[in-house]
């Protein structure tokens, strides 16, 4: 009876990992866009995907954000929607694109800006937009800056995490200090100082305006 036990549970040990394989691989691939003809190949990293466009040589790297989100340096975000579809989002939010994987029956689009179309309503996305007067702003949500940001030139590194209207950033030897969302892109705390999201970089800039400091994902 314990070798029968025994056997079984060696059995099941070893399907498990090929489970998880084989989960984690089903966004590898040729994806396409049939209206800007563009077609990428997706493979899977050891901490993300990689994506390169079919006829070129370059690949562009992205972490996984969370299950079926990966995410480059620049904020530019691929969304896996199911096993057919898959979007990329810009940083701004301002430009999507749906892609299919090559081979399925479904017709790939172009967005611009348009979060609230039916077939979007089901992606939790990591930030969002609002509008301001006649012309559209881009409002980019705390949790979405969360993370380790370092500024290249002199190794200074921040990390920041996401609060309810607010972040709170903590850089070397400081303790945490907290910078309200007082417009769309932009953070201040209560001497004045600011953090700055632009184009997918951190900006600090001092209250008189005569320090800057300018941080990528780290």
């Amino acid at each position: 009876m314990k070798s029968i036990f025994s056997i079984t549970l060696a059995f099941l040990a070893s399907i498990v990992p090929v489970s998880s394989r084989g989960a984690s691989h089903h966004i590898d691939g040729i994806w396409e866009n049939s209206r800007t003809k563009v077609s990428v190949m997706v493979q899977t990293t050891a901490s993300g995907i990689k994506v390169q466009r079919i006829n070129k040589n370059r690949w562009y790297y992205y972490q996984e954000l969370r299950d079926d989100q990966f995410r480059d340096d620049e904020g530019n975000t691929y969304y896996l929607i199911n096993e057919k579809t898959l979007e990329w989002e810009d940083a701004t939010g301002a430009k999507r694109i749906r892609f299919y994987r090559k081979g399925s029956s479904s017709q790939a689009e172009v967005r611009s800006g348009d979060s609230k179309r039916k077939e979007n309503t089901h992606i939790q996305r990591n930030h969002y937009y609002g509008q301001s007067g006649k012309h559209a702003s881009s409002r980019v949500n705390p949790d979405f800056l969360e993370g380790r940001w370092i500024n290249q030139h002199t190794g200074q590194t921040i990390r920041v995490r996401g609060k309810r209207r607010s972040i709170l950033v903590r850089a070397r030897r400081t303790g945490w200090i907290r910078f309200y969302q007082d417009r769309g892109t932009s953070f201040m705390d209560r001497e004045g100082n600011r953090y700055l999201f632009d184009r997918g970089k951190l900006a600090y800039v001092s209250r008189q305006n005569d320090f800057r400091m300018q941080f990528r994902r780290f």
